[in-house]
């Protein structure tokens, strides 16, 4: 089994956590509701997302889950809908084609190292249909004042992502060396890639939708839309949608 990777307990295919199945430790984040953690406190005996270190996924069964429990360890539990495990890796424009998701539920938990492979084992042997871990790391973010409430807020050089930048780091390195998220990261990418200086807002360029309508209506292929207005093609599936049902409306209706 790799780290930070899902492993199908039966056919031990491996599967990344940028899909369907996701990221445990990204889990914590999806229970906050929030776009990022930088600025989450996280009180002295709570879960964190990178003591997150073993998971485990269940498909719905009739005669229930039957989860094993860690009992001395900080879980979490996630209800969600993905695809059947054979289809994991599926995708689909269209909506004819699109995969059917079936109710799952994911386990995580932080445990320490030396416990990690018992504990994959237990999530085996009680039917898990995928199985995760990654080293735990006990550097969790906790409110440096319990009575303030809050840790003081990280700021990402911009100045500094753009030298390395200069000097040929790529994305994955820069995190490492700062210490903050790749997304972080992309997004000044974007603004050195475009020549913005350093604290100009970076945004998208607006897409003409008219324009892109009467070349699709000229015969232009969704692709050759997504590739000339440099947009995404879902966007411009979406446009053509409405369009359609722009159409098949009864302006009496209106």
């Amino acid at each position: 089994m790799q780290q930070d990777t899902w492993t199908h307990t039966v056919t031990r295919a491996e599967y990344g956590t940028n899909g369907a199945l996701g990221s445990p430790r990204a889990w914590l984040r999806r229970a906050y509701d929030t776009p990022t953690i930088d600025d989450t406190t996280f009180q002295p005996g709570s879960l964190t997302p990178l003591e997150i270190s073993v998971a485990g996924i269940w498909y719905k069964q009739p005669d229930g889950y039957g989860l094993p429990i860690t009992g001395m360890h900080r879980e979490l539990f996630r209800y969600f809908k993905i695809p059947e495990p054979d289809r994991i890796l599926q995708r689909s424009s269209r909506a004819a084609d699109r995969t059917p998701l079936l109710p799952a539920i994911g386990v995580c938990a932080a445990v320490p190292m030396h416990e990690i492979t018992a504990w994959i084992k237990v999530y085996r042997e009680h039917g898990a249909t995928f199985v995760w871990w990654n080293a735990p790391v006990n550097n969790a973010m906790r409110a440096v004042d319990p009575l303030a409430g809050r840790r003081p807020r990280r700021q990402l050089d911009h100045a500094q992502v753009y030298q390395m930048l200069d000097a040929g780091k790529d994305r994955k390195e820069i995190s490492k060396l700062l210490d903050f998220p790749t997304e972080n990261i992309d997004y000044v990418i974007k603004k050195w890639r475009a020549g913005l200086p350093l604290y100009e807002k970076f945004q998208k360029p607006r897409i003409d939708a008219k324009a892109l309508m009467k070349d699709f209506r000229g015969g232009a292929t969704p692709k050759q839309l997504a590739d000339q207005y440099n947009t995404a093609l879902a966007y411009v599936y979406k446009l053509i949608k409405i369009q359609k049902d722009l159409e098949c409306l009864d302006p009496n209706q209106l």
